[in-house]
């Protein structure tokens, strides 16, 4: 198997062609160096002038307008690089500072902007700051035309930012408008929830722990006074009872003296109407004496008629009198059965006047019942309210934290 040789340099065969070639050598050689000599000698010199410029970034709350007046501070200077490098914007600082004086009878205006546009250079930086150069043949003018850009670049980033500022001034002036609308929302929204549930809130139930209290105690008090009064309605009604029997009795007893003394019942009947109507008007009179006075027209006319009833009733009686003597009733039976009509009045009156405070002890206990109802209506709706309170606290919290949030970004506006 052979084997491959690797190539090597052989530097004795260079300077065998150089020997060979030695005048076409010196000369190549001696003409790059004549050129060269005479380029450096005789070609204008370049000058370089640089500028850093910084730019800071505004200070806009991110969170607020982000995406909508804070600008990159890259793509604000590619804007301002195009403008600087506009045909419009060159033109007028080769017109201002007298550059290309030989050019500009032999090339356009687009050709001169073109050719400056060489000579330029725009380096920008990712941490806030970029660099302008310029070549050009005059040293003061290469530092006056980098000063006039950098100028030119201050100045569009100053407009620009003041054009930034005043869209950020009336968006923010917009946003505290509508902000403020919505605050005004949230509290009027707040209020009417917290007059709604006056009653549910967090800082009413001690006082609907009180109130209830206050209630219970009272339906105990009440539920006390009906037992007591129901108790008396027991004991009146029997006492009624016992009255409605003894005047069935003397009913019984006086219609038995009724038929012993045979037709003397007409004139006793009589009696005890002549009676009644004299116990009547005396009743009557003393009701208005409570009223009028002795002088009052209606008290005097009740004493002209009292007068007569008496005189009448008087002369009855004796006239009665005389008629039983006749028959030979004697008086004690008379006196027995008066006696009877007197037991029978007293008990008809007892039994009315423990008819009234039957009457009056009933109304007071459905007085008492009716209360008691009101009560507990009064303690249930204390007790919904109690029940409501963790829902209602729970639902103002809600609205607290949204208006405080609001609140919170309309400050920092």
């Amino acid at each position: 198997m052979a084997t491959q040789a690797t190539p090597t340099i052989d530097i004795r065969k260079y300077l065998f062609i150089i020997k060979r070639r030695a005048v076409l050598s010196a000369t190549i050689f001696l003409t790059v160096l004549t050129v060269g000599v005479a380029y450096c000698l005789f070609w204008p010199p370049m000058y370089q002038a640089s500028c850093l410029v910084l730019v800071q970034p505004q200070k806009v709350p991110t969170e607020l307008v982000q995406a909508t007046v804070t600008t990159k501070i890259q793509e604000r200077l590619q804007i301002i690089t195009q403008q600087v490098l506009s045909r419009s914007r060159l033109m007028e600082i080769i017109e201002r500072f007298n550059l290309y004086p030989q050019m500009k009878d032999k090339l356009a205006p687009d050709e001169l902007a073109q050719l400056m546009r060489k000579d330029i250079s725009i380096k920008i930086s990712q941490k806030n700051y970029f660099t302008i150069e310029f070549l050009y043949f005059d040293p003061q003018t290469v530092a006056a035309v980098a000063n006039a850009l950098a100028a030119f670049f201050v100045d569009s980033n100053l407009r620009i930012r003041e054009e930034d500022a005043v869209g950020t001034a009336r968006f923010l002036s917009r946003e505290m408008e509508r902000m403020k609308g919505q605050l005004q929302e949230w509290e009027a929204k707040i209020t009417e929830f917290k007059e709604r549930h006056l009653q549910e809130l967090p800082e009413a139930q001690e006082k609907n722990l009180f109130i209830i209290g206050q209630f219970q105690n009272k339906d105990v008090q009440l539920s006390g006074i009906l037992q007591g009064e129901r108790t008396r309605l027991d004991g009146l009604e029997k006492e009624l009872g016992t009255e409605q029997f003894r005047e069935e009795q003397l009913k019984l007893h006086r219609e038995e003296l009724q038929r012993r003394q045979g037709g003397g019942g007409g004139g006793i009947g009589a009696k005890n109407q002549e009676e009644t109507t004299s116990k009547a008007i005396r009743s009557e009179l003393e009701r208005l004496l409570v009223i009028y006075t002795e002088d009052h027209p209606d008290i005097l006319r009740l004493k002209t008629h009292l007068a007569k009833a008496e005189a009448t009733e008087a002369e009855k009686n004796a006239q009665k009198a005389a008629a039983m003597l006749a028959k030979g009733i004697q008086p004690s039976e008379t006196a027995d059965k008066d006696a009877e009509s007197v037991a029978l009045d007293s008990v008809r009156q007892s039994r009315e006047r423990i008819a009234t405070r039957i009457r009056e002890h009933q109304a007071r206990i459905d007085a008492v019942i009716q209360e008691r109802a009101e009560v507990a209506s009064e303690i249930e709706q204390v007790r919904k309210r109690i029940e409501n309170g963790p829902a209602v606290a729970e639902r103002l919290i809600e609205l607290t934290r949204g208006y405080e949030a609001l609140k919170i970004a309309f400050e920092k506006l």
